[in-house]
Protein backbone atom coordinates (compact mmCIF):
# COMPACT_ATOMS: atom_id res chain seq x y z
CA UNK A 1 0.00 0.00 0.00
CA UNK A 2 2.64 1.97 1.16
CA UNK A 3 4.74 1.56 -2.33
CA UNK A 4 1.10 2.41 -4.35
CA UNK A 5 0.89 5.47 -2.57
CA UNK A 6 4.19 7.14 -1.87
CA UNK A 7 2.78 10.78 -0.90
CA UNK A 8 1.73 8.92 2.67
CA UNK A 9 4.08 9.58 5.36
CA UNK A 10 4.68 6.26 7.40
CA UNK A 11 7.61 7.86 9.99
CA UNK A 12 5.63 7.95 12.93
CA UNK A 13 5.28 4.17 12.66
CA UNK A 14 7.81 3.00 14.98
CA UNK A 15 7.06 -1.18 15.22
CA UNK A 16 5.86 -3.28 13.17
CA UNK A 17 4.95 -6.90 14.53
CA UNK A 18 4.21 -9.85 12.24
CA UNK A 19 4.58 -14.02 12.88
CA UNK A 20 3.88 -17.68 11.57
CA UNK A 21 5.75 -17.15 8.10
CA UNK A 22 9.02 -15.35 7.63
CA UNK A 23 8.70 -12.06 6.67
CA UNK A 24 10.75 -11.72 2.97
CA UNK A 25 13.64 -9.25 3.24
CA UNK A 26 12.32 -7.24 0.33
CA UNK A 27 9.39 -6.73 2.19
CA UNK A 28 11.51 -5.31 5.25
CA UNK A 29 13.29 -3.23 2.96
CA UNK A 30 10.48 -1.98 1.89
CA UNK A 31 9.47 -1.07 5.60
CA UNK A 32 12.47 0.35 6.44
CA UNK A 33 12.60 2.66 3.14
CA UNK A 34 9.10 3.83 4.08
CA UNK A 35 9.08 4.17 7.92
CA UNK A 36 13.02 4.88 8.32
CA UNK A 37 15.91 2.86 9.66
CA UNK A 38 14.67 3.45 13.46
CA UNK A 39 11.53 1.28 12.56
CA UNK A 40 11.91 -1.93 15.30
CA UNK A 41 10.45 -5.05 13.32
CA UNK A 42 9.83 -8.31 15.12
CA UNK A 43 8.18 -11.73 14.84
CA UNK A 44 6.18 -13.19 17.37
CA UNK A 45 5.40 -16.86 17.05
CA UNK A 46 3.60 -19.25 19.65
CA UNK A 47 0.07 -19.97 20.84
CA UNK A 48 -1.75 -16.94 20.90
CA UNK A 49 -3.89 -17.79 23.84
CA UNK A 50 -0.59 -17.69 26.00
CA UNK A 51 0.88 -14.26 24.77
CA UNK A 52 4.17 -16.13 25.77
CA UNK A 53 5.90 -16.64 22.87
CA UNK A 54 9.36 -16.82 20.73
CA UNK A 55 10.59 -13.31 19.57
CA UNK A 56 12.67 -12.74 16.92
CA UNK A 57 14.46 -9.31 15.76
CA UNK A 58 15.52 -9.42 12.08
CA UNK A 59 17.65 -6.64 13.32
CA UNK A 60 19.25 -8.53 15.78
CA UNK A 61 20.64 -11.17 13.44
CA UNK A 62 20.36 -10.04 10.01
CA UNK A 63 22.72 -11.82 8.22
CA UNK A 64 21.01 -15.17 9.51
CA UNK A 65 17.78 -13.31 8.05
CA UNK A 66 18.93 -12.19 4.87
CA UNK A 67 20.19 -15.94 3.81
CA UNK A 68 17.02 -17.92 5.23
CA UNK A 69 14.40 -15.80 5.24
CA UNK A 70 11.63 -16.43 3.53
CA UNK A 71 12.30 -20.33 3.05
CA UNK A 72 13.15 -20.72 6.98
CA UNK A 73 11.37 -19.33 9.58
CA UNK A 74 13.30 -18.22 12.72
CA UNK A 75 11.85 -17.83 15.82
CA UNK A 76 14.19 -16.59 17.87
CA UNK A 77 14.28 -16.91 21.31
CA UNK A 78 11.21 -18.29 23.56
CA UNK A 79 9.81 -16.22 26.83
CA UNK A 80 11.84 -17.18 29.82
CA UNK A 81 8.17 -17.98 31.10
CA UNK A 82 7.54 -20.79 28.81
CA UNK A 83 9.99 -22.92 30.20
CA UNK A 84 11.45 -23.82 26.80
CA UNK A 85 14.71 -24.94 25.76
CA UNK A 86 15.94 -25.79 22.32
CA UNK A 87 16.60 -29.28 20.79
CA UNK A 88 18.24 -31.02 18.47
CA UNK A 89 17.32 -33.87 15.77
CA UNK A 90 17.12 -36.96 17.89
CA UNK A 91 15.82 -34.84 21.04
CA UNK A 92 19.30 -34.19 22.31
CA UNK A 93 19.41 -31.06 24.69
CA UNK A 94 22.47 -28.44 23.82
CA UNK A 95 24.88 -27.47 26.30
CA UNK A 96 26.02 -23.74 27.08
CA UNK A 97 24.81 -20.69 25.30
CA UNK A 98 25.30 -22.31 21.58
CA UNK A 99 22.45 -21.08 19.01
CA UNK A 100 21.77 -23.50 16.55
CA UNK A 101 18.61 -24.12 14.70
CA UNK A 102 16.37 -27.33 16.40
CA UNK A 103 13.08 -27.23 18.37
CA UNK A 104 11.33 -25.57 21.04
CA UNK A 105 10.92 -28.05 23.88
CA UNK A 106 8.51 -27.57 26.71
CA UNK A 107 10.10 -28.65 30.03
CA UNK A 108 7.16 -28.63 32.47
CA UNK A 109 7.24 -30.44 35.65
CA UNK A 110 8.10 -34.35 35.44
CA UNK A 111 5.44 -36.64 37.48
Amino acid sequence: MLTARPGLDARSLTVIVYGWAALPPATLASMKRHCGDDLCVFEIFGQTESISCYRFWPDEWPELYAATAPQHNYVGVPSQILGLHGARRGGSRPGGAARRAGRGCCTGPRP
